[in-house]
């Protein structure tokens, strides 16, 4: 028993020890998509705050916002992720005051479906789970089990050792806001490339007839209820696929429109393309590939952001444009 005890307390302070070096290490990388990127988004600050997948972090670009709105704009989404990671990082981003004046995330038909695939995803940012507990529900959503891993606190840092040592001495340039844009035009139209649009593994009328997951709905709420206490512009933005199915687009942007309507301090608009045909006169010149725009087409996308922003701000004026902080 003695000796379990000594092993017991052996391995608490090699964890203990191991998690803090690691921690002062990962904290000190601001490059990266494996915690990098995450660090550096949270140490800026920003009057419009852009979130969600790749087609956030592609196509709409905070220059323009900045420069039509008169407000500062940051772009904290990340490829490879979507709602959870987005709300996580939102709930981190509230001890980094004083809130955004609006928050634009990006919603596309998976975004508030269950896939398990995305909790993991989440894990991105386990390095601040003692610091969020929305954080710690999406991570705890993968079972049981995870609530165990993460009593070792060096588990945090699980995955991310090789991107610590690679982006240790890599650093973001100061004046990065997020955005990246993307140069070309898509050159294929292959049918199967449009089917499987989002990496979907079902068809697209499937997606947009499943439920959506109580615990993301719940977490919305949860979001629209701060953004009320905070004067907060939480708007949804559906942004444009390439031919993509309209019966499953109707479908669910009905869908998203119920959802929204019974979600207080929440707004949804859709930006794709067949809305808005006399802005994409000739979509393909404007995509990258089926999923994303092209330079351009996010300069195109970004103006139509600030159009409807500066429509909502006024219409609260709670919210004024260009107040100086």
């Amino acid at each position: 028993m003695r000796r379990l005890a000594i092993l017991l307390l052996c391995v608490v302070v090699l964890d203990f020890g191991l998690s803090a070096l690691l921690s002062n290490l990962f904290h000190r990388t601001d490059s990266g998509e494996r915690g990098g990127l995450s660090n550096f988004a949270l140490q800026q600050s920003a009057d419009v705050l852009v979130l969600g997948s790749s087609r956030a972090q592609l196509q709409i670009d905070p220059a323009i916002i900045g420069a039509g709105l008169s407000l500062r704009a940051f772009n904290a989404g990340l490829k490879g992720h979507d709602f959870l990671y987005a709300a996580a990082f939102f709930d981190l981003w509230r001890d980094r005051p004083p809130p955004p004046r609006a928050v634009i995330l990006t919603a596309d038909v998976e975004s508030f479906l269950h896939r398990p695939t995305e909790a993991a995803a989440a894990q991105v940012l386990a390095p601040y789970i003692g610091e969020s507990g929305l954080l710690r529900r999406i991570i705890y959503t993968e079972g049981p089990q995870k609530r165990l891993e993460y009593l070792l606190r060096s588990y945090r840092y699980n995955g991310k050792v090789l991107s610590i040592a690679k982006n240790l001495f890599l650093h973001t340039d100061g004046s990065y806001n997020g955005f990246i844009p993307l140069d070309g035009v898509l050159r294929s139209t292959d049918r199967t490339l449009i089917r499987n649009a989002l990496d979907q593994q079902e068809t697209a009328l499937t997606y947009a007839r499943a439920p959506f997951w109580d615990i993301k709905t719940g977490i919305l709420r949860e979001l629209g209820a701060r953004a009320m206490r905070e004067g907060t512009l939480v708007l949804l933005v559906h942004t444009p696929l390439y031919g993509q199915d309209l019966e499953a687009h109707a479908i669910w942007i009905a869908r998203m429109k119920e959802l929204v309507a019974s979600t207080p301090g929440i707004q949804f608009v859709d930006l794709c393309e067949q809305a808005l045909p006399g802005y994409f006169p000739n979509p393909r010149e404007l995509f990258w590939d089926v999923n994303h725009l092209n330079r351009k087409g996010a300069q195109i996308l970004s103006g139509l952001v600030v159009r409807e922003l500066r429509q909502r701000l006024d219409a609260g004026r709670s919210l004024p444009l260009a107040t100086q902080r």
